[in-house]
């Protein structure tokens, strides 16, 4: 019986002991599949993070390549030869979005505190072929060379010249403090005065545009000198007490000569009147 009672004994304590070790177990694989839970959710974050650092890094690399190549350009687009430069632009200049941008830097470039305007038109409107061949070097010579691609018809001087970008050139110009001391005043002055002179008889111009233009044209003092009437030559003399020279003459009627020659110095001597009309 006693032996009976202890096989009993032993049979139970096996059980429970078989019984427990389930209860364990089975309580340690829902532990240990929870870890595995948050260790695959943790595992995800990662992943998810890497991806985006990496997205992240990828933009940034695309973006670092394109502010480079953005800089390279804008070093290198003063530097191009004519051929290579007429993507950028068109006959009427129409790729300059931002016209007063453009003239703040043209002004800028210019130097009206050192130079006068005589040698700042010459400069900005050099005439000749001499692009066609050559590389653009500098600034001031990817301005001249705009300046000369562009298409000088009515129309289109009218369009880029309308009344408010008029106005902001010649606010532009008067704030550099040099109008009157670069020479600009007297210049449009005597332009002027010429024009409205001389307007009832263009044929003048187209005469001295064929004249200048000769291959047996030489400097002509006295045949200068002799072009102002009286009444231009009073203008300029009362204004700025200045002797009208044959220099003077030439570039302001050879100017108009220009002019008549394109068929647009009526639109051009609107412009300049506004534009007289916009400072002191």
């Amino acid at each position: 019986m006693i032996n009976f009672m202890f096989k009993k004994g032993i049979a139970l304590l096996l059980i429970g002991s078989c019984l427990s070790c389930n209860f364990r177990s089975e309580e340690t694989e829902k532990e240990i599949e929870s870890y595995k839970i948050e260790i695959a959710s943790m595992k995800k974050k990662i992943q998810i993070k890497e991806s985006v650092n990496f997205s992240l890094r990828e933009i940034n690399e695309k973006n670092e390549s394109k502010i480079e190549g953005l800089e390279e350009k804008a070093k290198s687009q003063f530097y191009l030869s004519k051929n290579e430069a007429s993507y950028l632009i068109d006959e009427k200049m129409q790729f300059i979005l931002n016209k007063k941008d453009f003239l703040d830097k043209t002004i800028k470039i210019a130097d009206f505190k050192s130079n006068s305007f005589f040698e700042i038109y010459n400069f900005f409107f050099y005439f000749g072929d001499y692009y066609e061949s050559n590389p653009v070097e500098d600034q001031r010579g990817f301005m001249q060379y705009l300046m000369n691609r562009f298409d000088r018809n009515s129309d289109n001087i009218r369009s880029f010249f309308n009344e408010e970008i008029v106005e902001y050139l010649a606010e532009a110009i008067r704030l550099t403090g040099a109008y009157e001391s670069s020479g600009l005043e007297s210049r449009i002055i005597f332009l002027l005065t010429a024009y409205e002179d001389e307007a009832s008889d263009p044929d003048l111009f187209l005469k001295l545009h064929k004249k200048f233009s000769s291959n047996e044209w030489s400097w002509d003092e006295d045949f200068l000198l002799n072009l102002p009437s009286e009444n231009v030559k009073m203008i300029m003399s009362d204004s700025f007490d200045v002797v009208v020279d044959a220099q003077k003459v030439f570039d302001s009627y050879g100017f108009w000569a220009r002019r008549h020659k394109e068929g647009n110095a009526e639109v051009v001597y609107t412009i300049l009147k506004e534009f007289k009309t916009f400072l002191p």
